[in-house]
């Protein structure tokens, strides 16, 4: 995918997170063509929602973890994408329903790492990456499904098998305790 239309997947993408309408399917020469495509779209997506605030990209997630949801969104692996500093919250919190499209929170287990990975060499195994991890808790997830297509599965499918990383997993906040 070129540059320009990195930039410009980017910018429609995240134009529904900062205008709190829902995303629309994007034109075709819009729509990363490769996971690498994706990610590279993810990378302007942060770069765009740090300058509009939502502060320093503070953690790492996993999403579409199961087969149920790769099979929902025509994926055969699951994806990554960042935490922002101000979408996660340690103690009781009020936030506006009015900040989500279609709200809804998943139950997962988060780890603290004391240490970071990104300077080491992958693949990671169970043995490679312990020393890294300074404590494991419960957390809750709160999803933000912000597309307009969700009850059509096939174009909602079409739309999400070449969606950026992160926004296919639908992150929308966390708790943790």
């Amino acid at each position: 995918m070129k540059d320009h239309l990195v930039e410009l997947a980017a910018e429609f993408l995240v134009q529904s997170r900062l205008e709190g309408g829902a995303t629309s399917t994007p034109p075709n020469e819009l729509v990363p063509e490769t996971e690498l495509d994706g990610y590279a779209v993810q990378a302007v997506i942060h770069q765009i929602l740090q300058k509009a605030g939502y502060g320093r990209l503070v953690g790492h997630k996993i999403g579409c973890t199961t087969e149920v949801m790769q099979k929902f969104l025509n994926i055969g692996y699951p994806c990554a994408g960042e935490i922002f500093d101000t979408t996660v919250f340690e103690k009781n919190t009020i936030l506006p329903l009015s900040k989500f499209h279609r709200v809804g929170i998943e139950c997962e287990i988060a780890a603290r790492l004391k240490t970071d990975m990104m300077g080491t060499l992958g693949p990671y195994t169970i043995e490679s990456a312990k020393d890294a991890v300074g404590a494991l808790m419960g957390a809750i997830e709160l999803v933000d499904d912000r597309y307009e297509n969700y009850i059509n599965p096939v174009s909602y499918t079409h739309l999400r098998a070449h969606e950026t990383p992160e926004h296919r997993g639908w992150r929308g906040g966390g708790v943790k305790k």
